[in-house]
C-alpha cells in the first residue's frame, strides 16, 4: 500500500500523480535526495538497495511531484528542489475540491459591496464599471480592462489567448490584475474557473483562501516550476479526454458534460522576470508549450513585467502572447520588439493596448480596483465556506 504522501504534502495541488501510484519507498527517496542534495536513479538504487528500474520510476515520481528538477538529457544528477524532507512529507495543505469532488457552496458576491474608493489614483475605478450598463450586459467570462473614450474595453476568457502587462515600477500596473481577478471571481464559481497565482512580491496575497485557487499563493520560484509541470500534465490529460469524446477543445467537451464540467484555468505570474531568471531554460520551454497549446485545453496566462525585452521575456514567448498592455515605461526600448512610442509619457492609469484582434496600438484608460474592494469581495466569497 503506497504511503499517504500526496494528501499530506504541500505540493498536493500542483502534482499530476495520484497517491495510489506512489512507490512505498517514496518518503525514503525524498530524504535521500535531500540529504545528498542531488538526485539520480543510481543514488536511489544504492541507498535504498533496490533495482534500477524501480529507482528510475521513483525518480520520475519525484520529478512529477516537484521535488527535483526535470531531466536536461544525459545521465547527470538532477538538482533537488526540496530543502527540508520532513516539511515536504508532513506539511498540511488547504484541501481544495478539484474536478471530481463537489465544489464549495458559492454565491455571487453582491455588486453593492463594490464601493467608490476613497482615493482613486487613476481616472476610472471598478465602482464606476460595475454600475456601467455595458458591463452589466457582459457574460460571466468577459472581464473589463479599461475605457477607450466611452467604450468599455473587454476580453472574454473562453476565447482569450494570453496577456502581458508591462510598465516600470512607478506605473502601478499590478492594480489591473485586481480588476481582472476581482471581476472573474465575482461572476464565476470554482467549478467554472480556477486560479494559479505566482507572485514573489506577494501583491496578490489578498486572494489567499479563495475556493478558486488550485494551490496556495506561490511565492518561491521552484514551486512555480512545479505548477507549470502540473499544468502541462493536466493539459495532456485534457487532450486525451477530448480525443476520447471526439471534440476539439474545452468548450466542446463541456457541452457534452454540462453537469460535470472542466474549469477554465487562469495562471497569473506577477513579475515574470523574477521567476524566469531562476530556471530560464525549463521556464521558457514550459511557458512556450503551454501558451502555444494551452488555450484549447482551457489554460490562459497573464504575466506582468517591468520590461518586455528578450532578456526578461524570450522572443518566442512574446510572440505567443499577442495581447499586450503597456503602462508607463522608462524607455521606449523597454517595449521590446513591439516598439511602442509614447509610453514614456503616460500618466497614472493610462495605457496602450496591442490586441490579438487589432494590431494597431490603442490608448485607453485602465480600471483601478481598490484594496478595500478586493478584500470585501474575497471576504464575502470565503465566508460561504
Amino acid at each position: 500500500m503506497a504511503r499517504d504522501v500526496v494528501t499530506e504534502s504541500k505540493f498536493q495541488q500542483i502534482r499530476p500523480i495520484e497517491e495510489k501510484d506512489l512507490d512505498d519507498l517514496f518518503n525514503e527517496a525524498i530524504k535521500v535526495v535531500a540529504q545528498y542534495d542531488r538526485a539520480s536513479a543510481s543514488l536511489i538504487q544504492r541507498r535504498l538497495c533496490i533495482g534500477y528500474a524501480r529507482a528510475a520510476r521513483i525518480i520520475d515520481q519525484l520529478e512529477a511531484c516537484g521535488a527535483i528538477e526535470s531531466s536536461k538529457g544525459g545521465s547527470s544528477s538532477r538538482a533537488v528542489l526540496v530543502t527540508n524532507a520532513d516539511d515536504f512529507i508532513k506539511a498540511k495543505p488547504i484541501k481544495h475540491n478539484l474536478y471530481n469532488e463537489p465544489v464549495l457552496k458559492y454565491t455571487k458576491p453582491r455588486s453593492k459591496i463594490i464601493i467608490k474608493p476613497k482615493a482613486n489614483p487613476w481616472k476610472k475605478s471598478f465602482y464606476e464599471t460595475v454600475n456601467d450598463t455595458s458591463y452589466k450586459k457582459l457574460d460571466d467570462y468577459t472581464f473589463p480592462l479599461g475605457y477607450s473614450g466611452d467604450v468599455l474595453v473587454t476580453k472574454n476568457l473562453t476565447d482569450f489567448t494570453h496577456l502581458s502587462i508591462t510598465g516600470n515600477l512607478s506605473s502601478d500596473k499590478e492594480f489591473l490584475l485586481d480588476t481582472i481577478i476581482t471581476s472573474l471571481i465575482s461572476k464565476l464559481s470554482p467549478d467554472k474557473f480556477r486560479l494559479i497565482l505566482v507572485d514573489a512580491n506577494r501583491f496578490l496575497s489578498f486572494y489567499e483562501g479563495l475556493p478558486h485557487l488550485l494551490s496556495l499563493l506561490i511565492t518561491e520560484s521552484d514551486k512555480s516550476i512545479s505548477a507549470l509541470r502540473w499544468c502541462m500534465a493536466e493539459m495532456e490529460r485534457r487532450f486525451k479526454l477530448f480525443t476520447e469524446e471526439k471534440v476539439r477543445d474545452l468548450t466542446g467537451y463541456n457541452k457534452l458534460h454540462n453537469k460535470v464540467t472542466l474549469p477554465e484555468i487562469l495562471i497569473v505570474i506577477n513579475h515574470f522576470e523574477h521567476v524566469y531568471i531562476y530556471s530560464p531554460v525549463e521556464m521558457a520551454d514550459a511557458m512556450v508549450r503551454l501558451t502555444s497549446l494551452g488555450r484549447r485545453a482551457g489554460f490562459h496566462f497573464i504575466i506582468t513585467t517591468d520590461r518586455l525585452t528578450r532578456t526578461e521575456v524570450p522572443v518566442v514567448l512574446q510572440s505567443n502572447i499577442p495581447n499586450k498592455i503597456f503602462f508607463r515605461l522608462t524607455s521606449r526600448y523597454d517595449s521590446g520588439s513591439t516598439k511602442i512610442n509614447g509610453a514614456e509619457d503616460l500618466k497614472n492609469g493610462e495605457a496602450i493596448i496591442v490586441s490579438d484582434l487589432e494590431r494597431t496600438p490603442t490608448n485607453f484608460d485602465t480600471i483601478y480596483t481598490s484594496e478595500d474592494n478586493v478584500k470585501d469581495v474575497v471576504k464575502e466569497i470565503t465566508s460561504q465556506k
